[in-house]
């Protein structure tokens, strides 16, 4: 019975120590990148504040609605992606790659005050609301070619540690870079309207 009690007090002891989610040593939780594809392929909002994403958010992983619209008039190779909830990763660490191309994003998406870690790949995206990058760190390749931003592009106060490459890509709404530093950028035939 002794024994029993002391392993219970022990069990208590380390979930007290060590509470539920996993934490890194700055106490931010981590996240594991399956969980929020799981929630963009739910249609669930996916809201998240100071934490870190281990793994690829790849949204090939996931089943979503496709179209052929860019297909057929713009001539890309993939079928877009209709991405319906709103995403929202602030301040917070990417650990892996973002592969968000060819995507069409209905509702705003916010990285504002994060770090992409790795390659984020928004090529051929569609950003019809909000697209929040302002205070973010690309700390890889960032891909941003062939996009369309139908809202406020922000991506004020950012360093593009990496390429960066925003080339053939259309701000139909008000776009903000000031205060960002590039290492080496193409905004190639990009178009402010």
């Amino acid at each position: 019975m002794g024994k029993i009690k002391l392993a219970l007090a022990l069990i208590v002891f380390l979930m007290l120590l060590h509470p539920a989610g996993a934490r890194d040593g700055e106490g931010m939780r981590v996240v594991p990148a399956q969980e929020i594809l799981d929630k963009i392929e739910r249609g669930e909002p996916v809201e998240y504040d100071h934490v870190i994403v281990e793994g690829d958010l790849d949204l090939e992983k996931v089943e979503l609605p496709r179209t052929d619209f860019k297909v057929d008039v713009f001539g890309l190779s993939e079928d877009v992606m209709l991405v319906s909830p709103s995403i929202r990763l602030n301040d917070s660490a990417i650990n892996g790659n973002t592969y968000f191309s060819n995507a069409r994003f209905i509702n705003p998406v916010d990285f504002s005050g994060s770090h992409l870690n790795g390659t984020a790949d928004f090529a051929g995206s569609d950003f019809n609301s909000t697209a929040g990058f302002g205070n973010s760190d690309f700390n890889g390749y960032a891909n941003f070619g062939d996009s369309d931003f139908n809202g406020y592009a922000n991506f004020g106060d950012s360093n593009f540690n990496g390429d960066a490459d925003f080339g053939d890509s259309d701000f139909n709404g008000n776009a903000d870079f000031r205060g960002s530093a590039f290492n080496i950028s193409d905004f190639s035939s990009v178009e402010f309207n």
